[in-house]
């Protein structure tokens, strides 16, 4: 006979898993931004290409303690999310109107779909570059590695909005006691802004296929952004003004960083 766990068993086994998955996932993301900085530190080939705007950049100890700090701070503040229950924010009218006019779906199929999406985007972001260009050259390298540091930024300034705002979840009862106060700024929807802004601008500086169709990329990419962002208000985890402030920060950490370390040419 299987017992069921219920109470404070079940939420003690709920954030326990949360802890260990976050964990796990630190250890992966930290391995994986080692292999981009480890091969964005590999001197450039000569002859290099000049006619992107990653060519007039190169790797430094600032790029490997910008990513490195990006990957610790980021998902330390997602595996300690929110416990402080002492604010209780309401969001604007239309976040209650918007929710009660849509139907929301309390099942873990919205979570699993969005979750496919935002990871999706990651990888096509950070592999991108690679596939468009087909030669994993010094452009390649840098562009691999401003993709790192743009969704590690994003990720880092949207755990810390989190944990200033602390503003509850549509389905804090149902969720995990420590994620209910987690709702402004979403994530998901942060970071596959960032993703599809990042494709956006190597689709722009790689020149991915003729002038007449280099907008379908982009497109696909921002589509799956808005995608990932309604799933989200969908699956009843944000309200609205949570993914539009996501997307917003998402983008606009994106084209800060590529601002600041590769200037459009």
């Amino acid at each position: 006979m299987s017992a069921e766990l219920t109470g404070p068993h079940r939420r003690v086994w709920l954030r326990t898993c949360t802890t260990l998955g976050a964990c796990a996932a630190l250890r992966v993301c930290m391995v994986v931004a080692c292999v981009l900085l480890s091969l964005a530190l590999v001197p450039a080939a000569a002859g290099a290409d000049e006619g992107t705007r990653y060519t007039t950049i190169d790797a430094g100890v600032g790029d490997v303690l910008w990513v490195t700090l990006g990957v610790a701070a980021g998902l330390t503040l997602e595996a300690n999310e929110v416990r402080a229950h002492s604010r209780r924010g309401r969001g604007p009218g239309f976040d209650y109107r918007v929710r009660q006019g849509l139907a929301v779906e309390r099942t873990s199929r919205p979570r699993r779909i969005s979750d496919a999406l935002l990871w999706s985007l990651e990888l096509s972001a950070l592999s991108g570059p690679s596939i468009g260009n087909r030669a994993f050259d010094h452009d390649t390298r840098m562009a691999t590695m401003l993709a790192a540091e743009s969704l590690f930024t994003t990720l880092t300034v949207v755990g810390i909005t989190k944990h200033i705002v602390r503003r509850r979840r549509p389905c804090s009862e149902a969720c995990a006691e420590h994620q209910g106060y987690a709702s402004f700024a979403s994530g998901h929807s942060a970071m596959s802004f960032a993703a599809a802004t990042t494709l956006a601008i190597n689709a722009r500086s790689f020149q991915w296929g003729p002038r007449s169709t280099r907008w379908i990329a982009p497109s696909v990419a921002f589509g799956a952004a808005a995608a990932t962002a309604f799933l989200r208000i969908r699956g009843d985890r944000h309200w609205l003004s949570d993914v539009l402030a996501g997307a917003l920060i998402g983008t606009a950490t994106t084209l800060a960083t590529h601002a600041l370390r590769a200037p459009a040419r």
